[in-house]
């Protein structure tokens, strides 16, 4: 029960920052640009983190249990 409460704490502040960095504190030239650059880091840095977390969780299922 804790570790679930404690997840969705981090997901949900986690969510609030990708939201709250989307749109810039300072004045910038182009904000819709500044934004779309943002969501394109974020989403390409959390599928590169999805794609290696599955590469290494289906690695380490063949892995021998006793480290051979």
């Amino acid at each position: 029960m804790w570790l679930r409460l404690a997840a969705c704490s981090g997901f949900t502040v986690t969510l609030l920052f990708v939201v709250l960095s989307v749109f810039p504190v300072i004045d910038v030239p182009n904000p819709v640009s500044y934004a779309w650059k943002t969501v394109a880091v974020v989403v390409g840095v959390n599928t590169l983190g999805a794609i290696l977390y599955t590469r290494r969780k289906k690695r380490s299922t063949f892995a021998d249990p006793l480290g051979r």
